[in-house]
């Protein structure tokens, strides 16, 4: 093999992958990159207070054993996607709520 080949090839490599650093940082500093990835969208952040209310909704929903509230909720903050109890409590209602309801009896017992 030819040294002096492998030394210029690698040497072109490193020129290609400087001048892709150097245009990244450019669109970077010069406010360009927001346009390039503009499809990135970020969303407002939605306050405890608020997702509290929600989730205090959904565990109405569960103890009244109101299932179709709980699976047509429809929860929206600001400019984010809207969401819903499946979400918010990270199960479907017989997943959630089942384990939240307590036997007539008033325990296992049933006494």
């Amino acid at each position: 093999m030819n040294k002096q080949g492998d030394v210029s090839i690698n040497y072109i490599i490193l020129v290609i992958i400087a001048l892709i650093v150097l245009v990244v940082a450019v669109l970077f500093f010069s406010g360009g990159a927001a346009k390039l990835f503009s499809f990135i969208k970020t969303y407002q952040q939605v306050p405890s207070q608020v997702e509290a209310t929600w989730r205090n909704t959904c565990e109405i929903y569960c103890s009244a054993g109101d299932k179709t509230a709980y699976d047509s909720s429809k929860f929206t903050y600001g400019d984010r996607p809207e969401t819903n109890c499946e979400a918010i409590m990270k199960g479907d209602y017989d997943k959630i709520c089942l384990k939240l309801t307590v036997p007539i009896g008033g325990g296992p017992s049933g006494t």
